[in-house]
């Protein structure tokens, strides 16, 4: 889980030279500043920062693989960070240390991911969750030190549409829809993931 890049400090830059936003990232804050972020089409991260009084363009680098699919801003447990998949399965995210930006990868599964699901919070950890092309939901976990992969499992329908993540009223869940419209929850029970089927809409239950 290398370091790739890491940019200057936060300092009013120009417009990103006319090159067009292709892929947006999401918005975050970072040292007390609004983060509105995107990737251009030569693979470059662009923050569009408020400093309290004006907007500033800074250009964070870019990753090393093409970021083809957005997993949006990650800020909880301490870690403010930026995430996206390259067009080889590679999570890639664009962190910030309180002062500078830093790409690094976190790795792949070893497999093809096909759906982002969200990110959440569970048992004090930050995880990244995404869909393998078997059927698989993926977390990507941070443990306050480093970033860790662990397969949480299929369920009986295969996840076509991500309906992200829930953290309310005690409940922590991943879910999904499957392709005969049944909704499924991944949830998390204070230690481990369970899958379930919560029905589809018309169905007795």
């Amino acid at each position: 889980m290398s370091k790739e890049h890491t940019s200057a400090p936060l300092h009013a830059q120009t417009a990103p030279n006319g090159l067009p936003i292709t892929l947006p990232m999401g918005i975050v804050s970072a040292g007390g500043c609004a983060n509105v972020l995107g990737m251009d089409s030569s693979n470059n991260l662009w923050s569009c920062w408020f400093d309290k009084s004006n907007w500033h363009w800074q250009n964070l680098g870019a990753p090393g693989g093409t970021i083809v699919t957005s997993l949006g801003t990650l800020q909880a447990v301490g870690l403010t960070n930026v995430l996206g998949l390259d067009t080889n399965s590679v999570l890639r995210s664009c962190w910030f240390d309180g002062s500078n930006w830093h790409w690094q990868s976190l790795g792949t599964p070893g497999t093809t991911i096909t759906l982002p699901m969200g990110i959440v919070s569970a048992g004090g950890c930050a995880n990244v969750m995404v869909m393998d092309s078997s059927n698989n939901l993926w977390s990507c976990w941070f443990n306050g030190s480093n970033w860790h992969w662990q397969n949480l499992g299929a369920p009986n329908g295969t996840i076509v549409t991500s309906l992200g993540t829930l953290q309310a009223v005690g409940l922590t869940d991943v879910m999904g829809l499957d392709t005969n419209n049944v909704l499924w929850s991944c949830w998390f029970d204070g230690s481990n993931w369970h899958w379930q089927s919560l029905g589809a809409p018309g169905s007795a239950g």
